[in-house]
Order: C-alpha cells, then structure tokens, then sequence
C-alpha cells in the first residue's frame, strides 16, 4: 500500500513545527502599528532569518526588537552597578 497505507486516498501529514515563540505565554498587551524603513542590508538579513527559522518577517523584526531592548537593559543595570 505504501506511504498513504490505512489512510483515505489524497490524504496528506501535515508536520507541525514548533517554535519558541510558541513556548512563552505573552502576556495580552495592546498592540501598537508601526511602520519602519530599513536598509537594504538590515532587510535582507532579516529575510535570510525568516526563511532559515521559517519565522515572518514580522516575528523576527518582533523577537530582534524584543532581544535589543532586553540587551539594552542589561547593559544599563551593568553600568550603574559599577559605579
């Protein structure tokens, strides 16, 4: 019967994939519309991320974003516990 054996003629899998994002539970806040211009240079390699983490370009504009202001952050609360 081969790979489709016991199942209806046509009948496909589907592979779920699972991701981060899925994973952490994100509190409900409201969400803002903005719109930005990118080089040439930042887009493509948001693309070449999407593509690779099969990701929107959104999420992974989302998720940079998100990581830069936690980085950020960090490097403050560093800087004033030196001082």
């Amino acid at each position: 019967m081969g790979a489709a054996e016991g199942r209806p003629h046509g009948f496909r899998c589907t592979i779920m994939v699972y991701t981060d994002a899925m994973a952490a539970k994100r509190v409900q806040t409201k969400q803002v519309r903005r719109s930005v211009t990118l080089s040439s240079e930042v887009a493509k390699v948001v693309d070449r991320i999407a593509k690779k983490r099969r990701l929107s370009d959104n999420r992974v504009l989302l998720e940079l974003i998100e990581q830069g202001i936690e980085a950020h952050a960090q490097r403050e609360k560093a800087f004033f516990r030196t001082r």
